[in-house]
């Protein structure tokens, strides 16, 4: 048992998708997985996945997500890619209406 005198206080352990944001924690060249890309986002395999899909891409029915395919065929995503494409396409939302009133949106 570890005991902690009044001074000290226990670190806080944060989970690694927070982390995402910190370019010195997680560097701009690592590779994530879809899984960690859906940890980040919130949306689901499907939704990632849909925004890679060539058909999706060609026909404009997403915006596309920046990734890369690994000789193996595993799908991966540059995290400095990623926080990019997540800022560029960041809409401000005004809570409190139904459906939420989109404000502003960039590129827009």
């Amino acid at each position: 048992m570890i005991e902690l005198r009044a001074s000290e206080t226990p670190p806080i352990v944060l989970p690694w998708n927070v982390l995402i944001w910190r370019d010195d924690i997680v560097p701009d060249d690592s590779l994530l997985t879809v899984e960690q890309v859906c940890e980040v986002t919130g949306w689901t395999k499907a939704a990632v996945y849909k925004r890679t899909s060539r058909w999706h891409r060609t026909h404009g029915t997403v915006v596309p997500l920046p990734h890369c395919r690994l000789d193996g065929g595993g799908l991966r995503f540059r995290a400095g890619d990623l926080r990019q494409w997540l800022r560029d396409h960041a809409a401000q939302v005004v809570a409190g209406g139904s459906p939420a009133l989109v404000v502003t949106r960039k590129g827009d």
